[in-house]
């Protein structure tokens, strides 16, 4: 198995016939695909917006050591009834993790 490193769509055009591209996460929304290519090439794209097992080790490693600041890694927290206001946040590559609130009783 050959495995190379490709940032964006241009796996498509790098990979051979019947080949795979994997894409963990998600910059920015509206990712543009060789859809043609990748059918002529018949490829398999196989996405995920999790990191692998034991990922949650090395960032608490690393938050642990002050070797990153925590201050890039807020988020925002978004009440249920203003959840559309938490999509365009996201949309528009406004932080890491911008979360929704579930709903509160009363």
């Amino acid at each position: 198995m050959h495995r190379c490193r490709i940032i964006g769509p241009d796996w498509v055009y790098a990979s051979r016939p019947g080949g795979v591209g994997v894409q963990i996460g998600l910059k920015k929304a509206g990712l543009t695909l060789p859809v043609l290519n990748m059918c002529k090439k018949e490829t398999e794209f196989k996405t995920g917006r999790r990191y692998a097992p034991g990922y949650d080790e090395v960032a608490l490693s690393l938050l642990s050591s002050y070797k990153i600041s925590v201050k890039c890694l807020k988020s925002t927290i978004v009440p249920f009834v203003k959840a559309p206001e938490a999509w365009e946040i996201t949309k528009n590559g406004q932080g890491i993790k911008n979360l929704i609130q579930g709903v509160q009783d009363d």
